[in-house]
């Protein structure tokens, strides 16, 4: 690999502590957790999933969602 393409993998390698997202998948009971992670692969949108949660009783922003989703977070959706 060159030096550009070895930068460009070491850039999207996940840094930092874990996001707010990837927290909660460890905090919340398993179905819940099936449910979200089924959720990041339906079509529905960041900002339904957010508050599909609120009613829940889980406070996540919807831009920590996109986030993570998109593997752009600190966890990298390794979870």
């Amino acid at each position: 690999m060159g030096k550009l393409l070895d930068a460009v993998a070491a850039e999207a390698r996940p840094q930092g502590p874990r996001c707010g997202v990837g927290r909660l998948l460890t905090d919340i009971p398993k179905d819940v957790r099936a449910d979200l992670l089924a959720a990041f692969d339906s079509p529905a949108t960041a900002t339904a999933i957010a508050r599909a949660l609120h009613t829940l009783g889980y406070k996540i922003g919807h831009y920590a969602l996109q986030r993570h989703r998109r593997g752009d977070c600190g966890c990298g959706r390794a979870s």
